[in-house]
């Protein structure tokens, strides 16, 4: 009898827990939902994954390879839980939350702003949801603070990437003496435009710039730039995880010039490498790199960013410093389960009249939280 019973305790502890991305590219917020899959999977735990748009991609032949069920289209009912990924997989985030514990984790700067004001219908999302996972403080405090504002604070919740580095893998060869390595999706956003016209600036033959990231837009001059000059400017497209850290290691700078960011997971990996960085000062970023191992510079100014890519060796040997302090190790504390650190206080359905709350039991402590309260 004792027997059964424990086997009943342990058959109700695995959950089926379907993940939704909004897309199956390879982009930061892509990367980390699978890490959180494989982890779910390895704990016990049945796993199916979908995307809302495109049904095809580099990033699903990643969850085939381990057993994960792809759906094209999917039934709340089926699952315990289901985790939406990034702030466009929100038309699917009050559906689900009617059959299911619905958890958001949102993934977006300002740029996520621009997507719910021109989807208004989609703000029930922030209702609905069992929990609200954001990277940053400032994603809660400024950036979604009117949408969450009106909530219960007990489902909202902070929890920062956690990567590790292996800093003795594969080292891609070099072409030219100086190396620098840009990783982001090629938009707007991230300023790759004006990175391309910033090294044409520096007028050195002895510089490669190698740039990572599915492409979406590249503005007219910075492409002719980049396509006449194809051994200066390398535009590699999307790479696996394995392909893109062995660029990293090889770079002498890493740049990621970016207007808007929350969190960006090539910025951690490039600081855990010790590489020297170069990068903006989007608001909210700088807490997460307590060093300082950065040369900030003004977002319109393609001069300014010019001059720091112009290698200086006293300035690189004290960015490389910086870059491999303590303070951004520490970061590197795994937490691919801390997404489900709601599910740990045990956010549950309560029905109260029509609407849904979720309610915490105990305070999670994680060793994200336990750096935090040391800085």
């Amino acid at each position: 009898m004792r027997g059964a019973q424990a086997r009943d305790r342990t058959e109700a502890k695995v959950m089926r827990v379907l993940l939704i991305n909004h897309e199956y590219t390879i982009s930061g917020a892509s990367l980390m939902m699978l890490r959180l899959a494989i982890h779910l999977r390895d704990s016990g735990h049945q796993c199916s994954v979908m995307a809302m748009h495109s049904h095809d991609g580099p990033l699903r032949q990643e969850y085939e390879s381990r057993s994960m069920r792809h759906l094209v289209t999917t039934n709340f009912t089926e699952y315990d839980v289901v985790i939406c990924n990034t702030i466009f997989s929100a038309p699917l985030v009050s559906p689900a939350a009617k059959y299911a514990t619905t958890l958001w984790w949102i993934q977006e700067g300002e740029n996520g702003i621009d997507y719910i004001l021109s989807h208004p219908a989609e703000v029930s999302a922030f209702r609905d949801s069992a929990a609200i996972v954001f990277q940053t403080e400032f994603q809660r405090d400024s950036i979604y603070r009117s949408f969450v504002f009106m909530q219960n604070p007990a489902k909202v919740f902070i929890i920062p990437y956690g990567i590790q580095v292996d800093t003795a893998g594969p080292i891609a060869a070099k072409t030219r003496p100086l190396r620098i390595v840009s990783v982001g999706t090629i938009d707007q956003r991230k300023r790759h435009g004006d990175l391309i016209l910033a090294v044409r600036a520096l007028k050195r033959d002895d510089v490669e710039c190698v740039i990572i990231g599915k492409y979406f837009h590249l503005d007219e001059a910075a492409r002719t730039i980049a396509t006449a000059a194809p051994e200066t400017f390398k535009m590699l497209g999307e790479t696996s995880n394995a392909e893109t850290l062995s660029w990293l290691r090889s770079a002498d700078v890493f740049c990621l010039p970016s207007l808007v960011e929350s969190q960006p997971i090539s910025i951690l990996e490039a600081a855990l490498l010790s590489r020297p960085l170069v990068l903006t000062d989007p608001a909210g970023l700088q807490r997460h790199l307590a060093a300082r191992a950065k040369l900030p510079f003004g977002a319109g100014g393609r001069c300014g960013l010019a001059r720091p890519l112009d290698r200086d060796p006293s300035v690189e040997r004290r960015l490389t410093r910086a870059a491999g302090s303590r303070r951004v190790r520490d970061s590197s504390a795994i937490q691919r389960s801390g997404v489900l650190c709601p599910l740990r206080r045990g956010v549950r359905h309560h029905h109260v009249g029509n609407s849904l709350v979720a309610r915490a039991a105990a305070t999670p402590v994680s060793p994200w939280a336990a750096w935090s309260e040391t800085r």
